[in-house]
């Protein structure tokens, strides 16, 4: 029976390191994973972080690339009833959807075209890279700093996304919520196919939101709701890291 930390210590393909953990029992793991020097111990941790990282960003192209294509075979901007029934059968959610689509733009053909640096990229921070609130500049030293061997994880980017950030006047009108009346219950399709006025609620475990268009008497674009929650997003956690460092530097002071 093959031993996965040697097939990893021997750089096998994934596939084959899967097939001999998953036909070994707990037991067999753990004779062979006794085996393992101290000294090979951050390999395999390396070769993990390789599949891993890499996978991730692997399914955020196909998921991407695929919706993409899909979008524009069954018309989704006359027809998006089509499209969000196989986003609900393929099961990522609409938000993770549009977030794959806009990796797919963003990053596709290079990554496509130049796989080495594929496995610096964490999937987590091209989302965050392609969204509405991260400037083409902010893209391209991302891409510039993978090419000189820097992995682009979470902290990268968010930095990234800052330094090349618009005016914070802009930036903020661009997710500033606004006080609105609460509405019970309308249906998201309201939102899209009605006049201002119409709202749509979500209640979750500690906050409600309340979306409504910002422009009298115009329709809201599905792509630019979700572009504007993913920039909300995006906000309240740079703001959350921002405040955990400056704690942590109060804290030391």
């Amino acid at each position: 029976m093959n031993d996965p930390f040697q097939l990893i210590l021997d750089d096998r393909p994934h596939n084959d390191v899967l097939h001999a953990a998953a036909a070994a029992s707990k037991f067999e793991i753990d004779t062979y994973a006794g085996n393992v020097s101290q000294t090979s111990i951050a390999a395999i941790g390396d070769y993990a972080l390789k599949v891993c990282r890499t996978s991730g960003v692997q399914a955020a192209l196909m998921n991407g690339g695929m919706l993409e294509l899909f979008a524009a075979v069954s018309h989704e901007e006359e027809s998006p009833e089509v499209y969000d029934e196989l986003v609900d059968r393929i099961g990522i959610g609409p938000t993770q959807a549009y977030r794959c689509r806009a990796v797919w733009r963003e990053f596709g053909k290079t990554l496509i075209d130049t796989p080495e640096i594929r496995g610096l990229f964490v999937a987590e921070a091209l989302k965050i890279l392609s969204g509405r609130s991260s400037s083409r500049a902010a893209r391209q030293e991302a891409i510039e700093l993978a090419r000189q061997g820097t992995e682009i994880n979470i902290k990268v980017a968010n930095m990234l996304q800052s330094k090349h950030a618009a005016p914070s006047d802009d930036a903020a009108a661009e997710v500033q919520p606004q006080r609105v009346a609460r509405s019970n219950g309308s249906k998201l399709k309201k939102l899209f196919d009605k006049t201002v006025g119409e709202f749509w609620t979500f209640t979750g475990r500690v906050v409600q939101i309340v979306l409504e268009p910002t422009a009298q008497n115009t329709r809201a674009d599905r792509h630019a709701v979700i572009e504007d929650l993913q920039a909300a997003i995006e906000r309240l956690q740079q703001e959350i890291i921002d405040e955990s460092q400056t704690t942590a530097e109060t804290t030391h002071v």
